[in-house]
């Protein structure tokens, strides 16, 4: 996207537009091509439709928040994934229902079967389910950080979970497991 808009480029595009433009056609418009600056993501043809009495005003307008719109937009990079946070400890008994339920409800977060796909609250409630010994969130939880499912990968603490699920007899966990070797570093919250 250009810094500047080129005047002479804004001129000839802004001829072809309709003579007919009401007044409110012009300020709808002049506040789209706006809005579109502010987003960063205006482009020649949304603004060659603001009549010429307000071109200025949006060029005038688009130098000064481009240059702030170029500043705030963020740089993408595996560490821009979103992490999952460690749900808070339950309070009174957890039954074996309830970690089934946090599972079911993992599943359908993360598959997005019946609500909207969310990598981060699957991953908070296999977390929720793993720390109760669920071997199937253990593992699933594992296979999104091993695979950056949605979330951050992180090899350290997919080992753990992977370990843990092992240790309760999944076949699949077993595997996994002794592909990534070792576990390092201190387990993951969700297994404390």
């Amino acid at each position: 996207m250009p810094d500047r808009v080129d005047p002479d480029r804004l001129g000839s595009l802004a001829a072809r537009r309709p003579a007919a433009v009401t007044p409110r056609t012009a300020r709808n418009l002049r506040d789209a091509a706006l809005a579109a600056l502010l987003c960063g993501g205006a482009s020649l043809g949304v603004l060659a439709q603001v009549p010429a009495q307000g071109q200025a005003q949006v060029q005038a307008r688009g130098q000064l928040q481009a240059v702030a719109v170029s500043a705030a937009q963020p740089t993408l990079s595996l560490d821009s994934l979103p992490r999952p946070t460690t749900p808070p400890p339950e309070t009174g008994p957890v039954v074996p229902s309830r970690v089934a339920g946090w599972r079911q409800q993992a599943l359908a977060y993360e598959h997005g079967d019946g609500v909207a796909r969310d990598a981060v609250r699957a991953a908070e409630l296999y977390c929720r389910a793993a720390r109760y010994g669920d071997a199937e969130s253990q593992f699933n939880l594992a296979w999104m950080l091993t695979n950056a499912r949605g979330i951050e990968r992180d090899d350290a603490q997919a080992a753990h979970l992977f370990a843990a699920a092992a240790e309760q007899g999944l076949e699949q966990a077993r595997n996994m497991a002794a592909s990534m070797g070792t576990p390092r570093g201190a387990p993951p919250p969700c297994l404390r």
